[in-house]
């Protein structure tokens, strides 16, 4: 009985550290701006800036695809926001 338990236990920390090495080497690195710049748009998925939704143009924003005016939907405010998300002005094509 308490070899049963040793040996589960055992296999339990083999597996928790080889689960904790590979979180570490496959982890997917996220820019921080495509988080604020998701959050200031509108979030209505219209299509109307030409990307199938608004987190799709907020990653044409952070890529530099596509400006901080991209959505054509959004008061100035929004993309004021953006330019601030991206460190840039609000000028027509002012990517990053």
């Amino acid at each position: 009985m308490i070899e049963a338990a040793l040996v589960l236990g055992g296999i339990g920390v083999i597996a928790g550290l080889g689960l904790g090495a590979a979180s570490r080497v496959f982890a997917v690195r996220v820019d921080s701006r495509l988080a604020e710049i998701t959050e200031a748009l509108p979030g209505t998925d219209c299509g109307a800036c030409g990307y199938p939704g608004c987190a799709a143009a907020a990653e044409a924003v952070v890529e530099g695809e596509a400006g901080p005016d991209v959505c054509v939907v959004g008061e100035p405010e929004v993309a004021r926001a953006v330019a601030e998300a991206m460190g840039a002005g609000a000028g027509k094509g002012g990517g990053a």
